[in-house]
């Protein structure tokens, strides 16, 4: 792991050579074995994360359940830096964007569990429902980009971004993916089928949101207390009618379009 807690600018090397020494370990890793490779991607998740536990860990100013689409405008934004400084490094067979994805939702989602703990006696509930939407959206963004994911398939959408690259750049990767396909073709016994391309299948749905549920029954008090109060409200201004056709005897409740229209909002 030397080469990895080193890297970055360093006059006696070049970043090509440098990001060239690196696919190299990732390939020799790879060669002594599933446990050197999770060592690994441990300790890349833990360094990558550890900014963000700084900034969004509980008790911080930005740990607040209002702060939630900060918290996940954080990894969209992370995630793109991968992809500038390590997309060249790590095979694309590893899902390092995915395992960075999934370790960050299992860190947010211990983040919030104490943050709503702390919360219980005094919630706040428009807070509490606008985290929980947010935390939804996002894992729904999650689980399209992540949750079954070909690497071959991954492999054809970044050729198809390779347009306008220079062709030392394009020399570069068209090397990188010789190396990860010989490494794989050596992995699977020289197999190069599709049935045997590396996949990335993991589940997102649930994985932070499912910590709001324990406290959702003070949301639905609330709407509840909310829907009484204005159906008392409609109803001291009721003025019943008649359907629209002619042969309709029916009495209709004038305001019903307005409580059902507050039921679909909230």
């Amino acid at each position: 792991l030397a080469e990895f807690h080193s890297y970055g600018p360093n006059p006696s090397v070049g970043l090509d050579d440098m990001m060239i020494m690196l696919r190299e370990a990732c390939l020799v890793i790879q060669a002594l074995g599933q446990k050197a490779k999770e060592e690994l991607l441990i300790w890349f998740s833990r360094s990558k994360l550890k900014p963000y536990t700084n900034i969004f860990g509980p008790g911080k100013p930005a740990a607040e359940l209002r702060q939630a689409d900060r918290r996940y405008a954080w990894l969209r934004r992370t995630l793109r830096e991968y992809e500038e400084q390590f997309g060249g490094i790590f095979p694309r067979s590893w899902g390092v964007p995915a395992v960075l994805s999934r370790d960050f939702c299992l860190l947010t989602k211990d983040h919030l569990r104490t943050v709503l703990k702390g919360k219980a006696s005094s919630m706040d509930i428009n807070a509490l429902v606008a985290a929980l939407q947010k935390t939804i959206q996002f894992e729904q963004e999650l689980q399209v980009r992540f949750g079954n994911i070909s690497d071959e398939v991954k492999g054809t959408m970044d050729t198809s971004q390779g347009a306008g690259m220079d062709a030392n750049s394009i020399k570069l990767r068209y090397k990188r993916e010789q190396e990860e396909k010989n490494a794989q073709e050596d992995e699977a016994g020289g197999s190069t089928s599709v049935s045997g391309a590396a996949s990335i299948k993991m589940e997102f749905r649930k994985v932070i949101s499912s910590v709001f549920y324990p406290y959702l029954g003070e949301y639905v008090k609330l709407e509840r207390a909310n829907i009484a109060k204005l159906i008392s409200q409609v109803d001291k201004k009721e003025k019943w009618v008649r359907g629209e056709g002619d042969d309709d005897d029916r009495l209709i409740y004038s305001c019903s379009q307005e409580v059902f229209m507050y039921i679909k909002k909230s």
